[in-house]
């Protein structure tokens, strides 16, 4: 009779070896699914960080903008029809449109609003009250708002009849 073949330690390490390979490979690709799976999340993350950073970016620059804005119609508003009519001040009036296109295409528009509309504390800012018939009406527009969709970037500065 032929004695069992024996055998030796290595041999058998090979073995376990090779019967722990399948839950080796089942761990190491749950391992290599969950760090692709916190991967993609990093890479969400980060892009919806970046986008925060340049809408807030985006917005400080339009309210560093919006004073120059306000001075180019103020000072245009006290023209005469005569000065208007003069070729610098044309070209001036083509600047402030040049700067309200660029505003636009951010996305900024100007809070529509006129004397007699109703005061609405959401897009209004009193700065001063008059006493007067017709209820909470806006009387004088002392600076206009402007948002961005439904964001409002800076409100309307009116005085107001109580």
């Amino acid at each position: 009779m032929m004695k069992p073949y024996k055998k030796t330690k290595s041999q058998k390490k090979i073995e376990e070896l090779q019967l722990g390979l399948p839950e080796a490979a089942a761990t190491l690709q749950a391992g290599w699914q969950r760090c692709l799976a916190d991967f993609e999340n990093y890479r969400k993350r980060v892009e919806q960080d970046k986008k925060g950073w340049q809408d807030s970016a985006k917005m400080e620059l339009i309210l560093e903008l919006l004073p120059v804005l306000d001075n180019f119609e103020l000072a245009l508003s006290h023209l005469t029809d005569d000065q208007k009519k003069n070729p610098a001040i044309s070209g001036i009036f083509h600047i402030q449109k040049q700067l309200i296109d660029v505003m636009a295409n951010l996305g900024v528009e100007k809070i529509a609003v006129a004397p007699g509309d109703k005061f609405d504390p959401n897009l209004h800012e009193a700065v001063e009250s008059h006493e007067g018939k017709g209820g909470d009406t806006i009387h004088t527009i002392h600076r206009h708002g402007y948002r961005v969709g439904e964001r409002i970037l800076r409100p309307t500065k009116v005085v107001v009849k109580k």
